[in-house]
């Protein structure tokens, strides 16, 4: 999973949310170029089908049977090549991923990784979110996912309540080949959407800047915030 999977898609958040982050672009053309690949040779091999369909509609045996030697070259070259575009355009995908999440959703979202991070915060709880991936190409893919979920519901922030990481193996038996086996990372994150999240006057007092330094490199506070802390602070 991504937070979108097509250029189109993206693009459209782009200029939704009129973002500007360099070096956006290059990826954007990558993700572009790969999908119009990826979609060319599928055509190609529909359209391969569909004239081999008709000749055997038709009863042109001799016609099928050449065209359908050509047509199975197509298809496996076909659907290997459409496999490696396919994941060209999920390895852009993730690093485009990496560039709203660090540009534009870090400062949107607050992201609390504990409940203890929020003890010294009132706020109010929106829902339950999870997400699970499979093989993905990024550690934080979940955490951008969830994250972007939250931003378009509208939420102030998330706690993550809970972010695993399993392994599946599986197997398979063949009489020639002799079977294989794969493993898959499956990581698993669970948050909860919070709002309207204010600062308990009546502890504030209490912490040090290093608390509030802590929070803002965790995401948990912005920039700003914490310039406002350390100016309480220094008072």
């Amino acid at each position: 999973m991504s937070i979108r999977t097509s250029y189109g898609d993206y693009k459209n958040i782009f200029n939704c949310y009129n973002l500007k982050i360099d070096g956006s672009e290059r990826f954007l053309k990558k993700i572009k170029i790969y999908e119009t690949f990826s979609k060319v040779i599928l055509i190609i091999i529909l359209a391969f089908a569909a004239i081999l369909f008709y000749d055997l509609v038709t009863n042109n045996k001799k016609e099928a049977e050449s065209l359908g030697f050509v047509f199975v070259l197509i298809l496996i070259f076909g659907s290997l090549l459409r496999f490696i575009f396919n994941e060209i355009k999920r390895a852009n995908i993730s690093k485009l991923d990496n560039l709203i999440f660090n540009n534009f959703l870090i400062k949107q979202i607050k992201i609390f990784y504990t409940f203890e991070e929020l003890k010294n915060f009132t706020y109010e709880k929106i829902e339950h979110i999870t997400t699970k991936l499979v093989n993905s190409r990024n550690a934080n893919q979940t955490i951008i996912d969830l994250s972007f979920m939250a931003f378009e519901k509208k939420a102030e922030g998330i706690i993550i309540s809970s972010n695993s990481q399993s392994s599946l193996t599986v197997g398979t038996i063949g009489k020639r080949t002799g079977g294989s086996i794969n493993t898959h990372i499956i990581n698993s994150t669970e948050a909860i959407l919070i709002k309207n999240i204010k600062t308990n006057e009546n502890t504030n007092q209490t912490k040090d800047l290093n608390y509030w330094f802590e929070l803002k490199e965790k995401g948990a506070i912005t920039q700003e915030e914490y310039e406002i802390k350390k100016k309480d602070f220094l008072k």
